[in-house]
């Protein structure tokens, strides 16, 4: 934090654009793999994962898994919120 805001935000644009840029060549988004999403239900035993960005925002099912992706922040900020209902909502935060 002891950089100047302006050249940190150089930095952080920079990163995003070539991360973007990676992202461009594939041929579809990036996501989690089901081998890993049976792992991390098995190794926690819980039918529930919620876990950041894939690029696959929003609420997946699997076999014996439901899946909760966070968004990834560029243009908004997402939360998962759990209401005494039992709901389940992802909620959506503009700037």
């Amino acid at each position: 934090m002891s950089l100047p805001l302006s050249w940190r935000l150089k930095v952080a644009n920079k990163i995003h654009s070539a991360g973007r840029k990676k992202q461009a060549g594939y041929s579809k988004p990036i996501d989690i793999n089901q081998k890993a999403i049976q792992h991390y239900s098995h190794h926690y035993q819980s039918n529930t994962l919620i876990h950041g960005h894939t690029h696959r925002l929003g609420w997946h099912q699997h076999t014996n898994t439901q899946r909760w992706v966070l968004g990834d922040w560029r243009d908004h900020a997402t939360d998962l919120c759990i209401f005494s209902s039992g709901k389940w909502q992802l909620r959506d935060h503009l700037p």
